[in-house]
């Protein structure tokens, strides 16, 4: 029979950490008998076997209420409130057989019962991931701790405790996002994301504090707590964490050091990862803007719609897409029956030299292209010719007129030469364009978290935007006058009837300002349409309309982020954007309607004006 007071004294050891090697070297240190000794430890060490009963005893009633309601409240906070409570029917049903198995002397099935049916509950339903990986990381702490203890402790016991005490973490945590979501975000108009993740890095202060002390807490009623199993590690790279844990032993003590520990990483965490970000974020948003902006540049640098036009009018067909190089030949592929190749043109393709193309040879071995951008295939009468265009300064490119390729006098109509200086000044205002990139590691930070970034994400978006919208505006434009004005020479060379039935060019003229005065009313009186509560939807990819307790707390969070709200404008910008383009241009255009100009340019100005209030009304054009 083993001494009680032996017993007593060795428990109080094994409480505070110490080893069954160090508990045994120091008994046989005092006098005691070596198998004395381990015979006490042995009786000691056998873990008691598992008793549902005896462990809700040792909890409270109050905690497993309070672990119920919490366990539901999280899982009503996700929308799974179904799925918690088969889950905590399944972890009733999963103990009472466990229970029933250790009495039975099969306490190996332990773990492994509800391990298994928790494992086919998470494998039908994949919503619950983030659960299923704490789950996990649970099991392996407990068997950790279990071995780690000398396997002095029941291993369910210890699993039950850390479940619970994960419980309660994840709650106090919850209530806390809560806190903040509510409580404190609302303080700001716009936060940014270094402040928001330091205001956020309480919460996983909160959950592991909070893991920490409520299962040491559960695990010292259930008489299963050791100190050294808990905080102290014996390999590397673990073993440099020894450090935050008491040396005496003291629980509270090592709480204040792991605490604190876990306080410096999780700011140095938020600090260096929202760094990252910024940097990150900035270096990808700059570029890419930069990027749309330098091929909008491209386009104009390029202007193969120009010389496509010229190849035309001098009879041949494009019949391959034009191909780009920067003064340098790329392999550019050409048919076999390719016949002559004409290059050192002028910038209307004129006064060429021109060569038979030599199949054995490269492009760039047979004529030079240092002074050129690309080239055009074109067909005539069976026979393809390849033209190298040459490059233009960008001042030249932009000086073409519009209507450079159309009747002269169209082109000296004061309508024709208004859209043409549209179109120059368009093109000047994207090549003056620059978007201004932060160099310093300081800029960049600096960019990110006062918002410059996202502002400047916005402007480009919407000035390219805008820009494509004028220039399609102004193609449009050119298409109607062009159109309208073949229809008005047409009839006052050959004495025709108008389309619209009238007999001159006056009665014409009357007859479209008639439907302008008719339509300009209607046009603005038109009901604008409602603005949708989240009109930036479509731009994220999907509905931003919060359903969960978690959800809501999040998008109340979410929406006072700087970059959301930079989304938020965007999309108010280019949902507005076309809408305003169209009336305020229907608005300038009206305004010049009796302005001073020849009796075609405006028929061709009330012609177009006309064509864009039918298309807003949505009117069958003519």
């Amino acid at each position: 029979m083993v001494n009680k007071q032996l017993l007593n004294w060795i428990k109080n050891l094994k409480t505070k950490g110490y080893s069954n090697a160090q508990i045994t070297k120091h008994l046989t240190q005092q006098g005691y008998q070596l198998n004395v000794a381990k015979e006490a430890l042995k009786s000691l060490t056998r873990p008691k076997p598992f008793s549902l009963t005896g462990y809700l005893k040792s909890i409270s009633s109050l905690t497993l209420i309070l672990f119920i309601t919490s366990f539901l409240f999280l899982a009503h906070s996700f929308n799974f409130l179904i799925l918690g409570l088969i889950s905590l029917t399944l972890l009733g049903i999963s103990l009472s057989i466990l229970d029933h198995l250790y009495k039975k002397n099969k306490e190996k099935f332990g773990v492994i019962i509800i391990s298994l049916a928790f494992a086919v509950l998470f494998l039908f339903t994949n919503q619950i991931l983030l659960p299923l990986l704490f789950f996990i990381i649970i099991l392996i702490k407990s068997f950790v701790y279990f071995k780690k203890s000398d396997k002095g402790y029941n291993l369910t016991t210890i699993f039950l405790s850390l479940f619970i005490s994960l419980v309660f973490a994840a709650t106090l945590s919850f209530l806390a996002l809560l806190l903040i979501s509510y409580g404190i975000i609302p303080l700001f108009q716009t936060i940014n994301e270094l402040y928001l993740n330091l205001i956020l890095s309480p919460l996983i202060i909160v959950f592991f504090s909070s893991f920490l002390i409520i299962s040491i807490k559960l695990l010292q009623r259930c008489g299963c707590f050791n100190h050294n199993a808990y905080f102290r590690h014996k390999h590397f790279p673990f073993k440099i964490l020894n450090i935050f844990s008491s040396d005496n032993l003291d629980v509270k003590k090592s709480i204040i050091k792991t605490s604190s520990l876990l306080i410096f990483f999780v700011l140095f965490l938020a600090i260096s990862v929202s760094v990252f970000l910024s940097i990150d974020f900035v270096d990808s948003t700059y570029g890419k803007t930069e990027s749309l902006i330098n091929s909008n540049k491209e386009s104009i640098e390029s202007p193969f719609y120009r010389y496509e036009k010229i190849v035309q009018q001098k009879g041949f067909k494009i019949t391959q897409n034009s191909v780009v190089f920067n003064g340098t030949y790329y392999g550019f592929i050409v048919p076999t029956e390719l016949g002559t190749i004409f290059y050192n043109c002028d910038v209307n393709l004129n006064n060429c030299e021109s060569k038979a193309y030599e199949s054995s040879l490269k492009l760039d071995q047979q004529v030079p292209l240092d002074n050129s951008f690309g080239t055009l295939l074109g067909e005539s009468i069976g026979t393809e010719v390849l033209f190298i265009l040459p490059k233009e300064t960008i001042e030249k490119v932009i000086s073409h007129n519009f209507f450079e390729f159309e009747d002269s006098e169209l082109r000296e109509t004061k309508i024709a030469l208004e859209i043409n200086e549209d179109w120059t000044r368009i093109n000047k205002e994207l090549l003056n364009e620059k978007t201004n990139l932060p160099i310093t590691l300081i800029d960049k930070v600096d960019s990110f978290n006062s918002g410059k970034v996202f502002d400047s994400v916005v402007e480009r978006i919407l000035f390219t935007t805008k820009l494509g919208i004028t220039k399609g505006d102004l193609h449009t434009s050119k298409d109607i006058l062009i159109k309208e004005f073949n229809f008005t020479k047409k009839n006052l060379e050959n004495g025709d009837i108008f389309y619209d039935g009238t007999e001159d060019i006056d009665g014409h003229l009357q007859k479209i300002r008639d439907n302008v005065n008719l339509l300009y009313p209607k046009t603005l009186n038109l009901p604008k349409e409602k603005i949708k509560d989240y009109p930036y939807n479509s731009l994220l990819g999907y509905n931003l309309e919060p359903e969960s307790l978690y959800e809501k707390a999040q998008f109340r969070i979410t929406k006072r982020l700087r970059i959301f709200k930079a989304i938020e404008e965007l999309g108010d910008g280019l949902s507005t954007n076309k809408d305003d383009f169209e009336i305020n241009t229907i608005k300038r255009e009206f305004q010049e309607i009796d302005i001073e100009e020849s009796k075609i340019s405006k028929v061709l100005r009330l012609k177009l004006l006309e064509t864009r209030l039918k298309k807003i009304l949505k009117i069958d054009q003519d």
